[in-house]
């Protein structure tokens, strides 16, 4: 696992995107892009 200050922001986003996938049967692109704008967003708050 990497250690960097990031990385606590990643899980829980990509938790909620298998998540849905798995049991909502949400398309996988769109639940992993909102993953990742979530985790963009929380990166750049934290950066300020």
């Amino acid at each position: 696992m990497p250690n960097i200050p990031e990385m606590p922001l990643v899980w829980d986003p990509m938790h909620a995107a298998f998540t849905e996938i798995w049991n909502q049967k949400v398309d996988v692109q769109e639940a992993l892009d909102r993953a990742v704008s979530t985790i963009e967003t929380a990166i750049a708050e934290q950066q300020q």
